[in-house]
């Protein structure tokens, strides 16, 4: 998985997180949006979840993608809804695509969040541009992605616009992690 953004370690007894695109080798479906990593599931195990959307993204375009997290809770499962935009062609839709998550609790891993990569190993390298990168404690609904409006909400995290002004590595969101 080429990692967008993590906040884990990469190794399979810790708990935490990655959101990225699948490699050109990847045994499943190339260059499609995934979200990956180990925590609690809704059966009270402690595992892996991997889930693949069926977005594909072309090489050497430029994208928008997401990916809004709902925790399983009770009998219900949660999901991933992925969203993707080719940002080449004004005329292409916002597309979306849900997947089922067994996951109960997302952990919150023992790295920090981090952005083209996992944690301190440097494991999942992003090979290429990552721009305006907002994370959220809650799951968006698609008019409230960040292509749909670029501002902060009462769930925001982080928001990193790697702009000259106010800095590229400032957070715009109301937390203050700067990177």
């Amino acid at each position: 998985l080429r990692v967008i953004a993590a906040q884990w370690t990469g190794i399979s007894s810790d708990p935490g997180w990655s959101f990225g695109i699948t490699g050109m080798r990847s045994r499943r479906t190339p260059m499609v949006l995934a979200f990956h990593g180990y925590g609690p599931k809704k059966d009270g195990s402690f595992g892996e979840f991997a889930v693949f959307s069926n977005l594909k993204l072309q090489m050497n375009k430029p994208y928008y993608v997401a990916a809004s997290v709902r925790l399983a809770q009770g009998d219900q499962p949660g999901s991933v809804e992925f969203s993707m935009k080719d940002l080449s062609n004004d005329d292409e839709p916002l597309l979306h695509d849900a997947v089922e998550l067994a996951l109960a609790h997302l952990p919150a891993g023992k790295e920090p969040f981090t952005i083209g990569g996992r944690g301190v190993s440097g494991g999942g390298l992003f090979d290429g541009a990552i721009d305006d990168v907002r994370l959220s404690s809650a799951p968006l609904t698609a008019d409230k992605l960040l292509i749909q409006r670029e501002d902060v909400n009462e769930s925001t995290v982080g928001y990193w616009r790697f702009e000259p002004r106010p800095g590229a590595l400032f957070d715009s969101g109301p937390g203050g992690h700067h990177l």
